[in-house]
């Protein structure tokens, strides 16, 4: 039985990347890997590993380090003493966790997770796995800690070919491109395969059966851009499109400020009826279930966990052209890829108003190409391997 200890920094809610881990974890199972959780010790993802019956080691940040987004770079000098302090004393009270688990190998996730982490691990000894999802622009302190992350890693794992260019440039992949392992995520394919409930049944307002729901899931900040659909949905009322349609946003907010300029637009945009706030809920699949579209207009991106759900589960995706998601939505064929132009959106929500048989062919390649690519043991299989294999 091989043993490994995983970290992922402030992980909130049960979102995309903690969600993603636990499945991992389970899926390792199968291979003779036993997973730990290193997390805060009121993170959900604390509580539903421990649920599950993995080990959790609850390791709470100094409080000053307790900020989302990139906040945690914008400091003052001596706030950054503060921070620099906290880091210290957060990858001291790691490494004595890894001295309590002498042969795991460690996990880690993100930049942030190397800076949480990165220095207990490689003092440690151990062999340390990188997985790599959404980073920051690599310029200043960002830059530093992808040198160091990919100088103390064994082994880097990205989710689709092109990250390691896009992400740290052709210099750090000319240097460390013998570290890097591509693998693409799986999910659940079992627990989306659900009976369709109502509108009515979900608790959702002001929906008729004539209703063409566009759904947006993701936390609500700059990156996944739930300000562009503001501007989408003003240009499908300038065309005298916007009958019937219902954008709703699943998904918390990391940024009040953010989150007030989208709600200042829809106001005076006069989109208060069209346009709703659904907060995080456990429900998203059965939400995807009772959607005519789902769209994700993100700058950056990995490989998002919700639009792989939603191809399986049937629901066609429209998605910006960034990260991994051209990797797995091809246009026209499994999703619509397009610029991040708001009268171009418009009028590919209108086409697939208009032309519903079209609409069902995609959806449908997309769901048989979802369940033959996307399939999670394939994926714990080859992470298996790059565990087993040091």
């Amino acid at each position: 039985m091989k043993n490994m200890i995983s970290f992922l920094p402030t992980p909130g809610g049960l979102t995309g990347a903690p969600r993603r881990l636990l499945l991992l974890a389970f899926v390792l199972k199968d291979y003779d890997i036993n997973v730990a959780f290193v997390s805060e010790s009121m993170s959900q993802l604390s509580h539903i590993a421990r649920k599950n019956g993995f080990d959790v080691y609850d390791l709470d940040p100094d409080p000053v380090l307790r900020v989302k987004g990139g906040a945690l770079l914008k400091v003052s000098f001596f706030k950054g003493l503060r921070v620099f302090s906290g880091l210290f004393k957060h990858n001291y009270q790691f490494f004595r966790v890894l001295q309590s688990n002498k042969d795991a190998i460690v996990w880690i996730r993100s930049s942030k997770g190397i800076a949480f982490a990165g220095l207990a691990s490689f003092f440690s000894g151990r062999t340390l796995i990188w997985d790599v999802d959404y980073e920051p622009s690599s310029k200043g302190l960002i830059r530093i800690l992808h040198i160091v992350g990919l100088f103390i890693s064994d082994k880097v794992v990205f989710q689709y070919s092109s990250a390691p260019y896009k992400i740290f440039g052709k210099k750090l992949v000319k240097l460390f491109c013998h570290k890097f392992h591509v693998v693409v995520p799986g999910i659940d394919l079992r627990s989306i395969r659900a009976e369709k409930k109502s509108a009515l049944f979900l608790g959702l307002k002001n929906f008729s059966d004539k209703s063409f729901v566009v759904l947006q899931v993701g936390t609500i900040c700059d990156r996944k851009n739930q300000l562009f659909l503001i501007d989408v949905m003003s240009a499908l009322r300038r065309k005298g499109l916007l009958i019937n349609i219902k954008l709703l946003f699943l998904g918390g907010e990391i940024d009040a400020h953010y989150l007030n300029i989208i709600q200042q637009k829809i106001r005076s945009d006069k989109l208060d009826e069209y346009v709703s706030f659904l907060g995080w809920r456990d429900d998203v699949h059965q939400i995807m279930r009772i959607s005519n579209l789902l769209v994700m207009p993100s700058k950056d991106e990995g490989v998002p966990n919700t639009v792989q759900e939603a191809m399986c589960i049937g629901l066609p995706v429209m998605v910006s052209n960034s990260g991994g998601m051209s990797e797995i939505v091809k246009h026209g064929i499994t999703g619509w890829l397009l610029d991040l132009c708001p009268e171009e959106w418009a009028c590919q929500i209108h086409y697939n108003i208009e032309n519903n048989d079209f609409v069902k062919k995609v959806s449908s390649a997309a769901a048989d190409y979802a369940n033959h690519q996307f399939d999670m043991n394939s994926w714990g299989s080859r992470y298996a391997d790059l565990i087993k294999n040091r």
